[in-house]
């Protein structure tokens, strides 16, 4: 039976690690913890799985990290996760059967990147099929090479956003998509330590492109870094030198309008998204020229935009409850409903979609069902939960007075 090592980076892990190696404990033949300078109890925590643990001086390169905990693996196959992430037990003997057929030299996991964010582009919504997926509404999928062959030519490269693959190919050997999930919990660490890190993986990425100016992915990914920290005008300029660099690459210029329509640069965004609908069908598209048309007070269009992204992607919820807005406006207060349920049946707790539901029950002078919409609202902590209660006391005195 072929042996496995994970090899991890570590620094400040205290709140993750501990969760992140139970899941693996039972899987794997030895622990390698490279450590780029924690202050906290990492060492501590990874002392109780493991004493391969070695101490590594940062220098402001991702790849040198991960490479630096390859080289201790002993096993026949490498494992690589992070400190937010987990894998399933239930996923272990699928992970033991493809390394014994020994058919290819890597996989590509799924990485779900677990948000409650509706709006997030490409969410998924979870099926809560795994125990994983916690009380997260959704995830985002992400193709990643996490577990190949140990080989003293298969290395990363890249000072951030660093990948394997290519040193894999280099060899000549084959890479194949396994749906065996990488769940990544790294909404849960918070705003502050969020921005952190962007502004972090900001810096590596500029000097990314100090080193390799014509690097178009480099520029994308730093744009995908600015939009992030809601410098829309730098992200703008990145995804522009994106494409320059590029010009067939469909997501940078996805993001490119997306960043435009966040700077009110309505028709600039509405050319962007129709040439990306022009390459390919895309449901994030379609959503952002229905929110463009919005904010034009073209109703019918937006409409009809938000109505395609729904066609594309019957779980983008936020298209649904824009819709509903849309009709609510148009005074197509069935239309409208019809909507907003739908919202509901998919995902049950949407504050935002019970509060738009009682929006529309209040026009429709369906008093009753509109105060019961609203109190859900609130139960959910809808941004607007105190002028919701006052609404809802109102509306409840004029039902006395009937």
């Amino acid at each position: 039976m072929p042996t496995l090592s994970l090899c991890m980076i570590t620094k400040n892990e205290e709140s993750f690690l501990e969760q992140c190696l139970n899941s693996i404990k039972d899987l794997v033949d030895e622990i390698i913890i490279v450590d780029t300078g924690s202050t906290d109890k990492t060492k501590e925590i990874a002392a109780k799985f493991t004493e391969k643990i070695y101490d590594f001086t940062w220098v402001d390169d991702f790849s040198k990290a991960r490479n630096e905990s390859l080289k201790y693996a002993t096993s026949d196959w490498i494992l690589v996760l992070d400190a937010d992430e987990v894998i399933s037990p239930k996923d272990h003997q699928l992970i033991k059967k493809i390394i014994e057929e020994q058919l290819v030299a890597g996989y590509t996991l799924i990485q779900r990147n677990y948000t409650n964010n509706s709006s997030s582009m490409g969410l998924v919504l979870n099926k809560k099929d795994v125990s994983e997926c916690e009380n997260y509404l959704g995830w985002i999928p992400s193709g990643i090479v996490r577990l190949f062959i140990n080989h003293p030519q298969i290395r990363f490269y890249g000072e951030v956003h660093e990948l394997v693959e290519n040193s894999i190919k280099k060899l000549g050997k084959e890479i194949v998509l396994v749906n065996i999930p990488v769940h990544h919990y790294g909404e849960k660490r918070g705003e502050d330590n969020s921005k952190r890190k962007l502004l972090f993986y900001q810096r590596l990425s500029k000097k990314k492109i100090v080193s390799n100016p014509g690097n178009a992915k480099a520029y994308f990914e730093l744009g995908v870094q600015q939009k992030q920290l809601r410098d829309f005008s730098l992200a703008e300029q990145s995804f522009t030198k994106s494409l320059e660099l590029d010009s067939e690459q469909i997501i940078p210029l996805l993001n490119l309008a997306i960043v435009q329509q966040k700077q009110d640069k309505l028709d600039l965004a509405v050319e962007n998204y129709n040439q990306v609908l022009q390459k390919k069908e895309n449901a994030d598209a379609y959503f952002g020229l229905g929110f463009c048309y919005f904010k034009k007070n073209d109703l019918e269009n937006s409409a009809k935009n938000f109505s395609l992204a729904i066609e594309n992607n019957k779980f983008l919820l936020d298209a649904y409850i824009n819709l509903g807005a849309v009709y609510e406006r148009q005074e197509k207060l069935p239309e409208a409903e019809k909507v907003l349920v739908d919202v509901l049946n998919i995902s049950p707790n949407n504050a935002r979609a019970h509060n738009n539901l009682g929006v529309v029950y209040e026009k429709a002078m369906a008093i009753n069902e509109a105060v019961k919409s609203y109190q859900e609202a609130i139960k959910l902590n809808h941004p607007r939960k105190e002028e919701l209660k006052v609404r809802v006391e109102k509306m409840k005195q004029f039902l006395n007075n009937q």
